[in-house]
C-alpha cells in the first residue's frame, strides 16, 4: 500500500494532495494536483483549469447545484478521463465556476482505491493508498 505523504499549503495546514492527469477527448490533457476529500461525492474540478484547453462553463452538460463549504453553487458534468499514477479512475466528473483545488470523492477515486489516513494525525501526516 503506497505511503503519500501530505503537502503543507502555504496557510501552514498539511493536506492530502495527490497528482492526477485529466484527459478531454478532442481537446488535450493537462495534469494538476488534488485533494483526497472523503467527503467529497464525486470529483470536481474548477473551469479555470479547463479554459486553456479550450473548454467553456457553458459548453458543458448542465446537471443542477451542488452544496460545498461556499454554499450552493451550479454545476456541470465534463465526459473525460482522470487517472493518477497512470490509472483510469473517473470517466466523468463534475465543474464548477471557482473551486481552489480540484477534489476526487467517494464515487470514483473511493470506488476503486482504499484510502487510509489513519497516519494522519502525526507530525508527518500521511495517507496509505491501495487500489482495490
Amino acid at each position: 500500500m503506497p505511503k503519500i505523504a501530505g503537502e503543507l499549503d502555504p496557510d501552514g495546514v498539511f493536506r492530502p494532495y495527490i497528482r492526477i492527469e485529466v484527459s478531454i477527448p478532442n481537446f488535450g490533457m493537462v495534469r494538476t494536483r488534488a485533494m483526497v476529500d472523503s467527503g467529497a461525492d464525486h470529483a470536481t474540478l474548477s473551469i479555470s483549469l479547463l479554459e486553456p484547453l479550450g473548454l467553456t462553463f457553458q459548453g458543458l452538460i448542465e446537471d443542477g447545484t451542488t452544496r460545498g463549504a461556499g454554499g450552493e453553487v451550479e454545476q456541470r458534468e465534463c465526459i473525460g478521463e482522470i487517472r493518477w499514477k497512470s490509472k483510469l479512475f473517473a470517466k466523468r466528473f463534475k465543474v464548477i465556476e471557482k473551486l481552489p483545488i480540484p477534489v476526487v470523492g467517494r464515487s470514483d477515486f473511493f470506488a476503486k482505491y482504499t484510502v487510509d489516513f489513519a497516519g494522519w494525525m502525526g507530525d508527518q501526516p500521511f495517507m496509505m493508498i491501495e487500489r482495490r
